[in-house]
């Protein structure tokens, strides 16, 4: 479809009203990143789930990624012990068609196959995380196929905040840190340290070596209202730290207690200017963001391989309101620059070439993109959105999505969607090079077509809160990378022939029996399906059919808060050359609570795989056991 055609479906959504102020919701109610600018939750077709500031505090997770297993739709993957490398998927997709964004800024690491590093993410100073299931290209480009995962860390709302924490556990696990901040007239700032440090244990099925962990997360955030239409924010974020892996030393697809470190470290920077001139219905947004990774993995502590990668972000939006605000119109220019190097050993392989993994590859890329949003009849409200991109590396794209919203009674609503998306190939996939994996310069760029219809709703006075999804997505050009290449007999990427196919259908409820007791239900059904090399399509690996998760929680007497999460994993496939092998499904209950003494002190504990349930959620890498913590809270 002509870019003529799809503005012009743009403009026809709409009819010119008079101008008003941007509608004003509490920030409970608004996604940061389901649009262009942030919305209403009720506006978005897409399923949404929230991870909010009390959330994290009561469960007193030490990794991120735990909480996201009881989130629907999404399958963790973790190679053992705390800090190790974890993967999420999102409706059975690939772990790098999920964008994860901090404080505005993308985070994925192109230096790790465009996968976000979930080691390097501390929960602490963090205030609420969203989840975007479904194609967001649109929104946010090539990394966002699948979906967004969105973290918004802490803002100050007093003049002067100041908290600390302490925990200890098993496995010499410590966990600290602090923050302060200010929020006045004029604007705010906030800063938050924290540090983590375990020894963990031994991920192999033998040997005694344990897989350690320390990770350091220092977090800068500030605003400043310079009059009534001008605004600038800034952010700047380092994470730096090391963890200890095992890995196949003898290519017999069983990990080996090996002596193995990563060490990394991620520095962002970001600064937003908002300029609403008033009474004129119009916003403007200008944005930089810069987010830099080094990576460098040792052996015996000798350097092997390390990678380094830069991205730089501009972005301008330009949003008008319309109709009393019931309409918007945006329209974004973006332009996106990547650098990547690697650097390693040169290896003489004899009849099978020398293989120099030595490299500095740079890409860029433009994009265009415009939506509009409103309400074009009673309790009906459509978005539809339009994404070109023009890059320097693949042939120019083009991603759309279509959302349609009808409330019901009482807070209900069907929301309904339609959309498009691209994912370039990394460049790990394009040109990396590692002790088995040679990279493919000749790749296309995956696409995707999904659909999604959903049903919200609150039913019994508003004591049990449902909400349910069917989606399907077909996949074009996948990627595989565990292909061997015939030459070289080592792993390579390619493009798989034929579509791959994701279809489903998610299920979450909040009960409130009484105020004080909650019970949380999720469930996924994922049927993700590839074509083979001889063209018959069989299960994609690492895509458990059945996930769910169930979660009790009491708050008594208003100081003490009581949790305690099941989580299923259903069986799934994972590979061990040259075979498909079957992994066991498995049970996991972790427990946690805190007491607050006062408004200013609390204590708080958390048991993790309290059952000590023995499994794998990759083959051949054991996952962590019981694990116990316990912690205090200050606030100043």
């Amino acid at each position: 479809m002509s870019i003529v055609r799809h503005l012009f479906l743009i403009v026809f959504c709409f009819s010119i009203h008079s101008i008003a102020q941007p509608f004003e919701e509490s920030i409970e109610d608004i996604l940061v990143s389901a649009s262009m600018i942030p919305i209403s939750i009720q506006r978005t077709a897409n399923a949404v789930d929230i991870i909010d500031e009390d959330d994290l505090a009561n469960s007193a997770s030490l990794d991120i990624s735990d909480l996201l297993r009881n989130i629907s739709g999404l399958a963790v993957s973790q190679t053992g012990a705390l800090g190790s490398q974890t993967q999420v998927r999102v409706r059975g997709s690939e772990a790098n068609h999920l964008l994860v964004i901090i404080d505005g800024i993308e985070a994925n690491n192109p230096g790790q196959n465009d996968e976000f590093t979930w080691g390097t993410l501390s929960p602490n100073n963090i205030e609420r995380i969203e989840i975007i299931k479904g194609p967001q290209s649109t929104m946010h480009g090539s990394d966002a196929m699948a979906g967004v995962i969105n973290i918004i860390t802490k803002t100050p709302t007093n003049p002067l905040e100041l908290s600390a924490f302490l925990d200890y556990g098993n496995f010499q696990t410590e966990n600290r840190g602090m923050s302060f901040g200010s929020r006045k007239e004029n604007g705010s700032y906030q800063i938050g340290i924290s540090n983590l440090t375990s020894d963990g244990e031994n991920i192999a099925r033998q040997g005694r070596e344990k897989d350690g962990y320390d990770n350091t997360n220092v977090n800068i955030k500030t605003d400043f209202i310079i009059n009534k239409q001008l605004t600038v924010a800034g952010i700047g974020r380092r994470t730096y730290g090391s963890s200890q892996y095992d890995t196949d030393l003898d290519f017999d697809s069983i990990v080996d207690d090996a002596d193995m470190l990563a060490k990394f470290r991620m520095t962002a920077t970001g600064v937003e200017l908002e300029y609403s001139p008033v009474q004129t219905g119009w916003i403007h947004t200008f944005s930089y963001r810069n987010t830099e990774h080094d990576n460098k993995d040792y052996q015996n502590n000798i350097i092997g391989i390390s990678t380094l990668s830069d991205k730089e972000q501009l972005r301008f939006i330009s949003s008008l309101f319309l109709n009393n605000s019931n309409q918007r119109v945006s329209l974004v220019l973006e332009k996106e620059d990547e650098d990547y190097a690697q650097r390693g050993p040169i290896n003489d392989y004899g009849s099978y070439g020398i293989f120099d993994p030595n490299q500095d590859r740079t890409r860029n890329a433009k994009s265009f993109a415009a939506e509009y949003r409103g309400e074009i009849a009673d309790n009906l409200f459509v978005a539809y959105s339009k994404r070109y991109e023009r890059s320097s590396t693949f042939k120019n794209s083009s991603s759309y999505m279509l959302e349609i919203i009808y409330d019901l009674e009482d807070g209900n609503k069907i929301r309904a969607l339609y959309g498009t998306a691209t994912k370039n190939p990394t460049f790990t996939e394009l040109y990396g090079f590692y002790t088995n994996f040679i990279g493919n310069p000749d790749l296309f760029p995956e696409k995707s077509e999904s659909w999604e219809l959903g049903l919200d709703s609150t039913i019994y006075k508003g004591l049990i809160e449902t909400s349910i999804s069917a989606f399907n997505s077909k996949l074009i050009n996948e990627i595989d990378g565990n292909f061997i290449d015939p030459a070289t007999y080592r792993f390579t990427a390619i493009n798989r022939i034929g579509n791959s196919k994701r279809q489903g259908v998610e299920f979450k409820a909040l009960i409130k029996p009484k105020n004080d007791f909650f019970i949380n239900f999720s469930y996924a059904y994922t049927d993700s399906v590839q074509p083979s090399v001889e063209g018959v399509y069989e299960a994609e690996l690492r895509r458990p059919r059945h996930i769910g998760s169930l979660r009790f929680s009491w708050r008594g007497f208003n100081r003490l808060n009581l949790g305690v999460e099941t989580q299923y994993n259903g069986s799934q496939l994972d590979y061990a050359y040259p075979k498909r092998i079957s992994m066991p499904n498995y049970i996991v209950t972790n427990v946690s609570g805190n007491y607050l003494f006062n408004d200013k002190l609390d204590i708080y504990f958390r048991f993790d795989n309290l059952l000590d349930e023995k499994y794998e959620e990759v083959f051949s890498y054991r996952a962590q056991g019981r694990s116990a913590r316990v912690g205090i809270r200050i606030k100043i």
